[in-house]
């Protein structure tokens, strides 16, 4: 393993099938391992017998491929079912623990791509956790496993293995309430809706927070995170849909303000700011998008010919976006006391960029 993190291995060495590029499941090994049956697959019981952590032992793909199964034994013990097709073979990897990231049908698409963990719950001190691992071919185990095994890769070709560090917030129900005390003294959207803000936990993974304090079902702000990380996302939106009484004498307009702030991790940075109006008795309309970092409208759609009524709908609109920046900027503040307690005040990879600078190119 060289000093960057990457795997090497001598070009001369080439007795891998089909010339692979692999890693072996657990990067530093016992040489000397078991036969058994376990989860009802005859494998082989392997030691990390040096990593300095014996609680984070991380257990990766050996190769591409898609995930077909996960299940766990009545122990508790986690197992991954892993199809490598490029190699006409499946891996079995049991003995995880049960922060497994990994979905069925997900694609593995690089050699030492993080699983999981070993599993360590109730282990005698001195003793070591093992992964039962084996390689199956038309549901039979192989044989002989050291091509698998006996060196990290088979060609000279370096590679870039995932990071292999688990530093994920869960939020449990004690953090949960904390944040639900937090955003019930807030303020923060007072001027905004005049609503309550409400906070929910992301179902599945709980590894992240919704707030919504509008009256549609759209998050006003999201924490996320990515798995295995200490990366946060805070993304947020903002609806306002009103009717405005009398914009110029006798003429009533629908407003619809939107405004996406989205920092997502796979579908990368989108943001948006999108203010319309429509009077319906007069069958005008006038659309266009702000710049909250210039202070600029840029109009799409415009029928509207009647300056007054123009002048005076930007006017609403700037006073439906002064709202916003300045909900903005107390929603940071508050975001940052939920990632203090989502964190455990822990540090995080995070940034809470004020609205203006996400437009600014």
């Amino acid at each position: 393993m060289l000093e960057d993190g990457r795997f090497s291995c001598p070009g001369s060495f080439g007795s891998l099938p089909l010339g692979a590029q692999q890693v072996a499941p657990l990067v530093a090994w016992n040489e000397t391992h078991e036969l058994s049956e376990d989860y009802g697959v005859i494998g082989w019981d392997l030691i990390d017998d040096q990593t300095e952590d014996r609680t984070r032992i991380p257990v990766l793909a050996m190769a591409g491929g898609t995930i077909r199964e996960i299940g766990e034994d009545e122990q508790g013990r986690r197992y991954l079912v892993v199809d490598h097709p490029s190699l006409g073979i499946s891996a079995f990897y049991g003995g995880l623990n049960d922060r497994i990231y990994r979905t069925e049908g997900e694609e593995i698409y690089n050699p030492g791509q993080l699983l999981g963990y070993l599993l360590t719950d109730n282990l005698p001190e001195d003793q070591r956790p093992a992964l039962h691992f084996a390689v199956m071919s038309g549901g039979e185990t192989l044989g002989d496993l050291a091509p698998y095994l006996q060196y990290a890769m088979a060609s000279p070709v370096k590679i870039n293995v995932f990071e292999v560090l688990d530093l994920t917030f869960e939020i449990n129900e004690e953090k949960l309430a904390l944040m639900d005390a937090i955003v019930a003294e807030s303020n923060a959207y007072s001027e905004y809706t005049g609503r309550r803000a409400v906070i929910e936990r992301m179902s599945i993974q709980q590894t992240g927070i919704l707030l919504t304090a509008q009256a549609t079902d759209f998050p006003t702000l999201n924490i996320s995170q990515e798995a295995g990380t200490n990366k946060l996302y805070i993304d947020r939106g903002y609806r306002l849909d009103e009717t405005v009484r009398d914009v110029i004498p006798g003429a009533d307009g629908n407003f619809l303000i939107n405004v996406n702030l989205d920092r997502s991790p796979t579908m990368g940075n989108h943001t948006s700011y999108e203010c319309n109006a429509y009077f319906p008795e007069l069958q005008v309309w006038l659309n266009t998008t702000y710049d909250p970092s210039t202070g600029q409208y840029s109009t799409t759609d415009v029928n509207m010919e009647d300056e007054a009524l123009m002048e005076a709908t930007y006017a609403v609109f700037d006073e439906m976006n002064g709202r916003i920046l300045r909900t903005d900027e107390r929603a940071l503040d508050l975001a940052l006391q939920l990632i203090q307690v989502m964190t455990d005040e822990q540090p995080a990879e995070y940034k809470l960029e004020p609205m203006a600078s996400l437009f600014q190119e």
